[in-house]
């Protein structure tokens, strides 16, 4: 989501809600400056999760038991991924190449 959605959502939330976003499909930016009212007025919190930039705080161990758990929360069906192409290490251009794409279908999978 984000663009008109995200915006729509955003000017829909309470004036005390928040919206946590996560990721963008569209690549489309949120629009919330375009009416001040709706930064103005209330307390509204737009929050912005980012793996990359979260990632980089953790110590060693707790990447690790983040990795942990996550395996754990697949094997219990809670987290689940949708499966995309398998790409050759030959063919890392085209991988990245398709990781990049906004509105993609699936992960991306190197395999040697």
């Amino acid at each position: 989501m984000i663009g008109e959605t995200g915006t729509q959502i955003f000017k829909a939330l309470h004036e005390d809600g928040r919206m946590l976003v996560y990721g963008s499909l569209t690549g489309e930016p949120i629009r919330i400056g375009e009416d001040p009212r709706y930064v103005l007025a209330g307390r509204r919190i737009l929050e912005v999760f980012w793996l990359g930039y979260w990632l980089l705080r953790l110590n060693d161990s707790e990447r690790k038991q983040l990795g942990q758990d996550i395996i754990e929360l697949m094997r219990e069906g809670i987290l689940k991924t949708s499966p995309g192409r398998k790409y050759s290490l030959e063919e890392i251009h085209d991988a990245v190449t398709q990781a990049e794409q906004t509105g993609r279908k699936g992960k991306v999978y190197l395999v040697p």
